[in-house]
Formats: structure tokens, sequence, C-alpha cells
């Protein structure tokens, strides 16, 4: 196995795989998405509510909040040693209280974890009119995407590289690779090795350059690009998956031992 960083930032990651089958990266990609825990809200207590939502809406869009996740600090309810029936190292409290008339965002929530809240403050939640109000208890816990897609960390997903031969008798080598930017992973002569092809291919069709042939694709490398939705960073949830794929295996290993 060959792994090499291409884009690292807190918002995207991309990376270079090879030396794997196929059926090994979509197993990769799916724990990204499916495995890596990450906070959301689970259970909403609602003490007042005369908005125009009923309960189980409010609730919804409650537990559909992005919040900012701090690993080192909460377990999963399952892995606690309180045994998932709650306590401060596997649930967060959020309470909300507002009147009318103004516009209930995320923002307005108050989080007894300073590291527990919403990562777009500007959600809004519902609108109360002229002595309308909204008081609610919110507990938020750490769990996965293949529970229920509120604990999905991110977007995740893959694509192959391809060889694309370029008729540069108009245009310079030098020129569209510059043009194309990071799109370009290799670049020899006439013969372009790139990240995304429909992209690159417009460069060049832009610069007034042709394709010679149909781009070969490599089946066998794999260009992961990592998306978080903010409750973690990229490098967060690429660790946090790899370690949840880890100890699975760990686990299926000790199972035939």
């Amino acid at each position: 196995m060959k792994l090499k960083a291409l884009n690292m930032t807190d918002q995207k990651a991309q990376f270079l795989l090879e030396g794997v089958s196929i059926s090994y990266a979509n197993s990769l990609r799916r724990y990204f998405i499916n495995e890596t825990p990450i906070m959301a809200i689970e259970d909403v207590e609602i003490a007042d509510n005369s908005s125009i939502l009923y309960d189980e809406s409010v609730a919804l869009r409650l537990g559909l909040l992005v919040l900012e996740t701090d690993r080192k600090s909460y377990n999963l309810p399952s892995a606690c040693k309180c045994q998932g029936k709650g306590c401060a190292q596997c649930q967060a409290i959020l309470t909300l209280k507002a009147k009318g008339p103004k516009t209930v965002y995320a923002g307005d929530m108050k989080s007894k974890d300073p590291k527990i809240k919403p990562v777009h403050p500007k959600t809004p939640i519902v609108k109360l009119l002229e002595g309308q109000k909204l008081e609610v208890t919110c507990t938020a816990v750490l769990g996965v995407g293949s529970t229920h897609a509120k604990w999905s960390p991110g977007h995740a997903y893959y694509n192959h590289p391809a060889t694309v031969t370029v008729d540069t008798k108009k245009v310079d080598t030098k020129k569209i690779a510059e043009a194309a930017g990071d799109n370009v992973m290799e670049a020899k002569g006439d013969t372009f090795t790139v990240l995304h092809v429909d992209q690159f291919i417009s460069v060049i069709t832009a610069l007034g350059a042709q394709e010679k042939g149909t781009p070969v694709v490599d089946q066998e490398r794999f260009v992961f690009t990592i998306e978080p939705w903010g409750q973690l960073s990229s490098y967060e949830m690429v660790q946090s998956a790899i370690d949840a794929f880890n100890h699975d295996l760990d686990q299926f290993a000790e199972a035939l031992e």
C-alpha cells in the first residue's frame, strides 16, 4: 500500500491511495461516512412550545444541527462506564429558551460544555410570533452514521486517476499544467496523469488543445476526497475512521482465533 497526501486542509482532504483492491477502498469510504463517531442531539425534552411547529418537527430540526465534536472527552454510550444510562462522559446537555417575536437560531442554544456547540450558529430553528415561546432541553451523544444520518460526519468519495494524451502543437505542456492546477498529478511531454478527467479536458479545450485518443483509467489507484460537515476537521475525520476500521479488524482477527 502507498499513500500520498495531495491536499490537506481542515475543510477538505485529498490523498492518493495505491496498492489496494476496490473492495478495500470502498470499505474505507464507508467507514469515513458511517463509522466515524460524532456528536448529535438524540433526546429533546420540550417544556414549552407554542410555535407554529409541532413538537416532533422542532425535535427533528434540533437533531439535525451540526455540533462541534470533542472526541477526547466523550465515549460512545455503548462503550461508557455507565453502560449508556447517561453521564458526563457520554452526554452533553444543551438548553434553549426563547420568547417571540424573534427568529430562534442554533446560536441561541446554551451548552453546559463550551466544546459542544452548533457549528453554524445562524441555522434557523423556528420563527416565534408575539407571545409564542420555546423552551427545550437537549441531550447530545456520540453516534455513527450507520445508525442515523445525523451522525454522518461528512462526504467521502473517490475516483480513479486517468492518463490523457494531449495534442500540444498549439499549446505547450507547461501552459496546460499551470492552467489545470491541482488537477494535474504528473506531466510528461504530451501525457498527463490527472485527478479529475472531466475538469482537465475542459481546461485543454479552453486553451485550444485537443486530446489524442481515449483517456486511460487506472483502476488500481484511488484519489480520495474527504469533506466534513464541520463536526470534525478533515484530518480528525480520516483518523477516527481509520481507528474504527483497525478496531473492527482486530475484533475480527480475535474472533477467528
